[in-house]
């Protein structure tokens, strides 16, 4: 018996030595500012729901031809989804933002990293990062692929 609780004893001790990993897939959300008023806002609004977050940029082409790809999205499944934009543009190609913003008539929302896209998404765009409902969790989506689209749909109808 005392071999058997000094046992349980090594083994709690050795597993409680072992660093604990953490979902690194955990949404960080943090307060941006708007591109039309510059007021600041978390990126996830309401986390009871689907939070598609877009990377995307003004100088980016790929970003803009991706544009109604995202308006169909919209269309289709905006009622059950909150689309955001958050712009990787520094402050001096703001303006460039804002005015794709009006020209393309984009109906989601758009907040501005300004400077602060490292902290909050490095990488290539435009991307998508898919936000889970009440757990914040978040998994990367490329709606340009089909296979990528159609679990899209099928999580948030």
């Amino acid at each position: 018996m005392k071999q058997f609780l000094f046992l349980l004893l090594v083994v709690g001790l050795l597993s409680s030595a072992q660093p604990r990993q953490q979902n690194t897939n955990v949404f960080e959300n943090r307060m941006l500012a708007t591109w039309d008023t510059g007021l600041l806002e978390k990126i996830v609004q309401d986390s009871s729901r689907y939070n598609l977050i877009l990377f995307s940029a003004s100088w980016c082409p790929p970003c803009i031809r991706i544009v109604p790809l995202l308006k169909e999205i919209y269309r289709d499944i905006g009622g059950k989804l909150i689309i955001t934009y958050v712009s990787v543009d520094e402050e001096r190609t703001a303006e460039a933002w804002r005015t794709k913003m009006r020209t393309n008539e984009i109906p989601w929302r758009s907040l501005m990293a300004w400077g602060r896209h490292a902290e909050i998404y490095s990488g290539p765009i435009p991307r998508a990062k898919l936000v889970h409902p009440n757990t914040m969790n978040w998994e990367f989506l490329d709606v340009r692929r089909e296979r990528d689209r159609r679990r899209l749909y099928e999580l948030v109808r």
